[in-house]
């Protein structure tokens, strides 16, 4: 099945990647006027506390319980902590190069398609039962995360735990690396449902998604560079094209083809959650088709490089059932 050598050659090609986006983060206040305020790193201090005790169960189980399965779980777990952080300030920085804004692009590709975002906007708002199933979806981040820590750290094969985590990684860099060539405002202050209104020093965006419209806020007051000290305790997703959303659908559905119980409902949730995406996540449909690029190629890469072809094409074939332990249930 997998490549074991090749998975470790993966996790330390990821850890790579999260170094040197450690180094961007230690290095971008003394080349540019991004800041880290005092108040706001005193704010982190409890997520930094979480993480050293889970490291300190993660020694006590790996050294005096000899517990495997929970010693990946909760690795997974410091991992994915640690590496979504540095990623959120790295989408930041990436939102602060001020690039020339390429939402003529993107709305452009939707033209093309024929796709109105508004009149989607429009219907799912007037849908209620609609609205709440996509809602859920979209916020379903969350729970699916646990429950891949506890399927594949416990029950299943921790390879399948180790590409979940460096595919998060990877593909979330890659996401952050294309956002920085194709900037754009948020599809709602496109058609007018948002208004972001400048008052001279910054941005404020008014019935913005979420939040009062801070993901747009921030995001315009990066691009426009009248946001210098980042929010490190409130970092929201103010990525657009293209839509890690629907990356980590993608993600999660081909993690899941492996486990034959679970793959059903994994993959009806995540579809809907890709669904969810424009009406829900305020998105483009051209960030789902670049999701779905980043995901879908992405994950091609990932698998390729640590499984036999022969496997490789039943992973997508589903012609091979899950041979973990989880599959008896």
């Amino acid at each position: 099945m997998f490549d074991e050598k090749r998975v470790k050659y993966l996790d330390q090609i990821t850890r790579f990647v999260i170094f040197i986006c450690i180094l961007i983060c230690i290095v971008a206040p003394f080349v540019s006027n991004i800041k880290y305020s005092i108040d706001e790193k005193i704010k982190v201090i409890p997520l930094l506390v979480s993480t050293f005790f889970i490291a300190l169960t993660l020694f006590y189980y790996n050294f005096f319980r000899s517990e495997k399965r929970i010693v990946d779980g909760l690795q997974a777990l410091i991992e994915m902590l640690v590496y979504s952080t540095v990623l959120g300030i790295i989408s930041y920085i990436a939102a602060y190069t001020g690039l020339e804004l390429k939402t003529d692009v993107v709305s452009g590709i939707d033209k093309l398609i024929g796709f109105n975002w508004k009149i989607v906007h429009e219907f799912v708002e007037k849908n209620y039962f609609l609205k709440v199933v996509l809602f859920i979806a979209y916020n379903s981040l969350l729970v699916q995360f646990i429950v891949v820590l506890i399927v594949f750290s416990l029950f299943g094969d921790r390879n399948w735990l180790r590409v979940f985590i460096n595919s998060f990684t990877l593909l979330g860099f890659l996401t952050i690396l294309i956002s920085v060539f194709v900037p754009t405002i948020e599809v709602d202050i496109f058609w007018n449902v948002a208004q972001a209104i400048h008052t001279g020093s910054q941005w404020v965006v008014e019935n913005g998604k979420s939040l009062n419209g801070l993901p747009a806020e921030h995001f315009l007051n990066l691009h426009g560079g009248f946001l210098s000290t980042l929010p490190l305790s409130n970092l929201q997703g103010i990525i657009s094209f293209p839509s890690y959303h629907t990356a980590l659908g993608i993600i999660f559905i081909i993690c899941f083809s492996s486990v034959k119980k679970l793959f059903l409902p994994i993959f009806v949730l995540n579809v809907l959650l890709i669904v969810s995406t424009p009406p829900i996540g305020v998105h483009y449909f051209a960030d789902i088709i670049g999701g779905l690029l980043v995901g879908i190629l992405g994950m091609a890469a990932i698998l390729k490089f640590v499984m036999p072809k022969t496997y490789l094409l039943s992973v997508f074939t589903r012609q091979e059932d899950y041979k973990g332990e989880l599959s008896q249930i």
